[in-house]
């Protein structure tokens, strides 16, 4: 509810994603990251409840194991009735 009030009317979807930078120790004299991002949609908690636990206990385990990194970050992206009506 809260995209169509607020962004929509600009023609514009905000999707809330969290983004996961592992790190490993350097290897052959190479540095190794690895990025992984997931879409925070409400949509699929909705439909699957158990997933927001558990993605609570990915984040957990990661932070505690302090090879990861674990932001948040908001993507604009263009939306349009057309486009909602594919979906």
């Amino acid at each position: 509810m809260g995209n169509k009030t607020l962004f929509n009317p600009l023609d514009t979807k905000a999707t809330l994603y969290i983004f996961e930078n592992s790190y490993h120790g350097v290897e052959g004299g190479t540095f190794r990251q690895r990025r992984r991002s997931f879409p925070l949609e409400s949509v699929v908690f909705e439909a699957f409840p158990e997933l927001f636990s558990d993605l609570i206990d990915f984040v957990k385990t990661k932070l505690m194991g302090r090879k990861s990194e674990v932001r948040l970050g908001l993507i604009f992206k263009p939306y349009s009735d057309e486009k909602r009506k594919r979906l």
